[in-house]
C-alpha cells in the first residue's frame, strides 16, 4: 500500500476495502454516504458520493462529490475530480 497525499481514517479505508472485496470483477464502484437527519433547516453532514476506478494493479479515487440541500428543494453539488491511487 502506497501512502496517500491526504489523511484517510482507518474506518473509511476499511469500508473502501470491504466494498472492493465484495465486487472483485468490478471496474468501478460508486459509494454513497448519507446522514438521514440532514436537512437545509437543521444542517448536519452533507451527502457524499465517492467513485473508485480500477487501474491495472490498484484502485484510484476517480471522483468525489459533496451535495447540499437548499430552499426550495434544490440540490447543489460541489465536485472535485481526483486521480489518487488507493
Amino acid at each position: 500500500m502506497n501512502p496517500l497525499p491526504f489523511s484517510l481514517s482507518l474506518i473509511l479505508r476499511g469500508m473502501l476495502d470491504a466494498a472492493i472485496n465484495e465486487h472483485p470483477a468490478a471496474s468501478a464502484l460508486t459509494l454513497n454516504f448519507k446522514d438521514p437527519s440532514y436537512s437545509p433547516e437543521h444542517g448536519g453532514y452533507h451527502p457524499v458520493e465517492i467513485r473508485l476506478e480500477r487501474r491495472k494493479e490498484y484502485w484510484a479515487l476517480g471522483l468525489h462529490n459533496r451535495f447540499c440541500l437548499l430552499r426550495p428543494p434544490w440540490i447543489c453539488r460541489a465536485g472535485e475530480r481526483n486521480r489518487l491511487r488507493l
